[in-house]
Formats: C-alpha cells, sequence, structure tokens
C-alpha cells in the first residue's frame, strides 16, 4: 500500500510530525519619481524606519522626489460601478453602463455580471 493511500489512524496522527505555520512577509510599496518618471519600490520585510531612511535618502539625491499620495496609480482607483435600474423581458438584469443583458453567476446562484469589456480590456464592474 503506498504512503498516500495509507489509512489513516489515531497513532498515525498522534505520531506526525507538528505543523509549523509562517508568518506572512511585511511589505510596502513606496510610490517615487525619477525626474518625472514614476518609480514604484517594492519593498519586503521593511520597518517604518527603514521605509523613512529610504526616502530621506533619495529626496536628498538629484532628480527623485516623492509621488503625491493623492494620485493613486491608475490600478488602484475604483469607480463604483452603477446600480441596475433596467430589466430585460426574460428577467436578466440589463448592464446600465453597456444596455446589454447581464448573464447570470454559475459561482454565485442568483448574482449577475456583464460580460462586456472596457477600452483597457478590463471587465466591467457592473453586478446585479
Amino acid at each position: 500500500m503506498s504512503t498516500a493511500a495509507r489509512r489513516m489512524t489515531r497513532e498515525s496522527v498522534e505520531g506526525a510530525e507538528p505543523l509549523t505555520f509562517t508568518q506572512p512577509k511585511r511589505s510596502a510599496v513606496v510610490h517615487l519619481a525619477f525626474r518625472g518618471v514614476p518609480v514604484d519600490v517594492h519593498l519586503e520585510e521593511a520597518n517604518v524606519a527603514e521605509v523613512e531612511k529610504l526616502i530621506t535618502s533619495l529626496a536628498e539625491r538629484d532628480g527623485w522626489g516623492v509621488a503625491s499620495p493623492s494620485a493613486p496609480t491608475p490600478k488602484a482607483q475604483h469607480s463604483r460601478a452603477p446600480e441596475v435600474t433596467r430589466w430585460g423581458a426574460d428577467g436578466s438584469p440589463m448592464c446600465p453602463a453597456h444596455g446589454s443583458p447581464m448573464k447570470e453567476s454559475s459561482k454565485a446562484p442568483g448574482t449577475w455580471y456583464c460580460t462586456k469589456k472596457d477600452d483597457a480590456g478590463e471587465y466591467c464592474r457592473c453586478r446585479a
């Protein structure tokens, strides 16, 4: 009998090696600019003092600047999807952004989603 097919018994469970879990790594992203070009610095296992030291040392160098926190990167911008207000003849909701019928989700029955993509290739966020 293979190891994978062996029956689990109380003795085998009690005799097993203890499980160990690792803590997730701390990480941070610092948004900077070098001569006007946006630069994201990804830091792992960095504490606040290390991040402050990095920003201070870069700020003292020519051409570097800290990007404004009020100007998030395009990926971080989230707009709330418009609410469904129209329904098709078959009872399915109509996408408020595209005017097209929405499709019922097979993963979450009773919910609907739009299958269209925007100009950037991202799926429509409209849900019902």
